[in-house]
């Protein structure tokens, strides 16, 4: 048996790669090539990235229902998740929420793909607290993958800010710089700095958050949102919320279900 598996991963490598590199290129082969390996090596991994390019964004069923038919063949954690996101994108919220339970039931998920979407899917519920009670779940767990783990920091971070906990937002803000320097943790610390008067740390935060302006536009614009939220400049605030919802209006949604109760994730 181990053989098999062995000889049936070392088959499906040339179209990996062949499809990884059809990818990089954007060439429209991409798509075949990594479902080939797909269905020669069974890697979860290859399965989510060959759902990705076979997917047109303008007719996101057909992808779907790809995945749908991957999950009743060979269910896999990853396959189920990038299901469930393009299950969310056609609306289909109770499709996605099954996608969600074939996730998990599929077993090994290291990248912690079914947790990203549980948390995509409580933060398109009406009820923001659902939300908030799903992260403060997730930050007791001590088996999450890396990515979530960040995530979940970084939720607690801008919960914190809101809430005017600004030396929690600042530990959290810290903690996060440690394993990957983002554009929220820079926002939070250029907070901090200005809720002190400490304009040598405000003005060393300010420049790297703005590093982030073109490149990550609507995180950043997210995050400088709920730092001018948090220290009560409300015009700028509003110019940025005007700004993020004509870049991003689904993240502009979620977040003002957030605004309106600020604060209460307290992992």
């Amino acid at each position: 048996m181990i053989l098999i598996h062995w000889l049936r991963a070392l088959a499906a490598l040339p179209f990996l790669w062949l499809g990884k590199i059809a990818l990089m290129l954007k060439q429209p082969v991409a798509g075949r090539l990594l479902a080939i390996s797909w269905h020669i090596g069974g890697v979860g991994q290859t399965g989510r990235l060959a759902i990705q390019a076979l997917n047109d964004p303008n007719d996101p069923f057909l992808a779907m229902s790809t995945a749908q038919t991957w999950m009743q063949r060979c269910p896999r954690a990853e396959v189920g998740a990038i299901g469930g996101v393009l299950a969310m994108q056609c609306g289909e919220m109770d499709i996605a929420a099954e996608f969600l339970r074939d996730s998990r039931a599929a077993g090994d998920d290291p990248k912690g793909m079914a947790d990203l979407l549980e948390m995509q899917l409580a933060a398109h519920t009406p009820d923001a607290g659902s939300y908030r009670a799903l992260v403060r779940s997730l930050s007791e767990r001590r088996d999450l993958s890396p990515n979530v783990s960040r995530l979940v920091i970084a939720e607690l971070m801008m919960a914190d800010l809101l809430a005017g906990r600004f030396e929690d937002a600042e530990r959290r803000a810290r903690h996060l710089e440690q394993i990957e320097e983002t554009v929220e943790a820079a926002h939070v610390l250029w907070a901090v700095g200005e809720h002190r008067g400490d304009e040598r740390l405000a003005r060393h935060y300010a420049a790297r958050a703005a590093a982030s302006a073109d490149s990550e536009r609507a995180r950043w614009l997210c995050s400088g949102l709920v730092a001018h939220v948090a220290l009560g400049r409300r015009e700028e605030a509003d110019a940025l919320h005007a700004a993020l919802r004509e870049a991003d209006p689904a993240l502009a949604a979620q977040l003002d279900g957030l605004l309106a109760s600020p604060g209460e994730a307290q992992g």
